[in-house]
């Protein structure tokens, strides 16, 4: 695996869905997000486990995309910034309108 990512177009023929599953597929092993629970530790989420997340948020938002696009969905969470992006990123992935 290379250690050189490889960057998505820029001409915008992607939306922030597909820029995940782009980084996902040929990035998979790149940190998404870094973070640290305690002093001196990192924890790393890769584009390939983070790519993941959002497709299982989708699927527990719109199972199957099953229904109209544009629902609207009023969320509230008390989470973390990683989890609260991954539920975000899954919601515009199924297609449905964030409060």
């Amino acid at each position: 695996m290379s250690t050189v990512p490889i960057y998505p177009p820029l001409d915008g023929s992607l939306n922030l869905s597909g820029l995940t599953d782009f980084n996902a597929q040929h990035n998979p092993s790149h940190p998404a997000f870094v973070y640290s629970y305690a002093p001196g530790s990192l924890t790393e989420v890769s584009f390939f486990e983070y790519g993941r997340a959002t497709h299982r948020a989708a699927q527990a938002v719109r199972p199957g995309r099953v229904g109209v696009d544009g629902e609207v969905v009023a969320v509230i969470a008390n989470v973390d910034t990683l989890l609260y992006s991954a539920i975000f990123g899954g919601m515009i992935r199924a297609g449905v309108v964030r409060l």
